[in-house]
């Protein structure tokens, strides 16, 4: 599923791989953190991205890693994109296995 932040707005998207699920999600309004959790694999690695568009990574506004390996350590995992909410319209994020 996607994770879609619109300023305090927040809608989860249904996206390509049902078998991960962000859970909840949340800004805080005094850092600009962004935190969200997602349905794991205890011990799995996961990729977590974000975009502005979308579109293909290496595209204007495309997909970037922000976490490479982040190693679930709970079947509910959290993530924190520290400062994210600060001066940026709109992130779509999205959470995807790690190759090991």
């Amino acid at each position: 599923r996607w994770a879609s932040l619109d300023y305090a707005k927040v809608d989860i998207i249904p996206g390509g791989n049902q078998g991960l699920v962000i859970t909840e999600l949340s800004v805080d309004s005094q850092t600009n953190n962004v935190t969200f959790s997602f349905q794991a694999k205890i011990g799995r690695p996961y990729i977590i991205e974000r975009s502005t568009t979308m579109l293909p990574t290496g595209e204007p506004g495309g997909w970037q890693e922000i976490e490479d390996f982040l190693v679930a350590e709970s079947e509910i995992q959290s993530f924190t994109d520290f400062g994210a909410a600060s001066g940026i319209e709109k992130y779509f994020y999205r959470v995807r296995v790690a190759e090991e």
